[in-house]
């Protein structure tokens, strides 16, 4: 039996703390979880839930302090941790500092490279910061072949190093049946920001209005939601594309949907697409990493250009076939039950662990 200490800076709504949820449920009863996560719903509950709340260990949301590495470097000695795992970018500032002065081996899991928002001189200082920190991290984690492939292009990391291992969710036995409706009903997961890209769901909504009855609903949350909504209104698009906001059953909308759309502009292996695929649920998602290492286009999805609004336009009309969308979602259904189970997620991520013990 051993200890892992996993750090999240990030507890909200989102694909990083499920992807930390799910890991935990279904890792062996042999290792026993500790959770450094922001006080933050719903998975600061779930998190404590799961681990004890004994074993939660509070830090900022997506910030650094050093009292709280002080804190945690406190909790990893008193409690015998033999492992930290940290989950993103800013745990991994965590793990890194606390492998340094603790001597407990350190694995780190990318979730995205995420620096297409920075300038030139940003991403030069943050790629050399990460290359530092190499040197304390025992194994890398990229959810994502194509993400593996984006980090051995900056060198950052040796191939030695780094391990794939792909995302996972669970997986219903059976996928949705598309039905013949007269509106085709459109679900978005999307955090209102620079990755998830917002604007260019208005962009597709006003491109695809006139063309075919449908609505859209977009779930999330995030700094520029209010600016969307304004767009929306600016586009004359309140009556078709509703904004719901957070919710902690986004499968229900899944369920209850004809299409999943994706405009991100840049992904490790986004935990939404494959939950909607495992329902059933055909996607269509702009063509980045993450998205296209899931989807075999025309297979089990479809692909658009990010800069071509108007082919993510073309293939949600040919998806207003039903039988169009059921072959579609039901060799997306497949394609996740075969590969991208929870299951082998948390085996593979054991036998990493395992490693970076010996």
């Amino acid at each position: 039996m051993f200890s892992v200490m996993h750090i999240t800076s990030r507890s909200d709504i989102g694909g990083g703390p499920e992807h930390l949820y799910q890991l935990i449920q279904n890792l062996p009863k042999t290792v026993e979880s500790y959770i450094a996560c922001p006080n933050d719903e719903p998975y600061h509950q779930k998190y404590s839930e799961a681990t004890g709340t004994c074993c939660i260990f509070e830090i900022p949301h997506r910030s650094f302090k050093f009292s709280s590495l002080l804190m945690l470097r406190k909790a990893a000695l008193k409690h015998k941790i033999d492992l930290i795992h940290s989950h993103g970018k800013g745990a991994g500032t965590y793990s890194r500092l606390l492998a340094l002065t603790t001597k407990v081996p350190c694995v780190h899991t990318f979730h995205g490279l995420h620096t297409g928002e920075y300038s030139n001189l940003q991403k030069s200082f943050y790629l050399l910061y990460e290359r530092a920190m190499s040197f304390k991290t025992s194994k890398a984690i990229c959810v994502s072949s194509g993400e593996r492939d984006q980090i051995l292009k900056t060198k950052i990391f040796t191939k030695r190093k780094l391990q794939v291992i792909d995302n996972g969710v669970s997986v219903p036995p059976y996928p949705k049946e598309s039905l013949h409706n007269s509106l085709l009903k459109i679900i978005a997961v999307s955090r209102y920001d620079e990755q998830k890209n917002p604007e260019l769901l208005v962009e597709i909504a006003s491109l695809l209005k006139g063309k075919i009855p449908f609505q859209l609903t977009a779930i999330g949350q995030g700094e520029r939601m209010q600016q969307t909504k304004a767009k929306i209104e600016q586009r004359g698009l309140q009556d078709i594309v509703k904004i719901a906001g957070s919710t902690n059953d986004p499968r229900g909308y899944y369920r209850e949907s004809d299409v999943f759309l994706s405009t991100s502009r840049w992904e490790g292996m986004p935990l939404a697409v494959l939950e909607a695929m495992s329902e059933g649920l055909p996607v269509v998602a702009s063509n980045v990493v993450g998205n296209n290492d899931i989807i075999d286009n025309s297979t089990n999805g479809l692909l658009y250009d990010i800069n071509k609004p108007e082919e993510a336009v073309d293939a949600i009309s040919r998806l207003t076939c039903p039988t169009e969308r059921n072959k579609i979602g039901t060799a997306a259904h497949q394609t996740v039950q075969s590969k991208y189970s929870v299951k082998r997620m948390a085996e593979e991520t054991y036998r990493i662990y395992q490693k970076a013990l010996a």
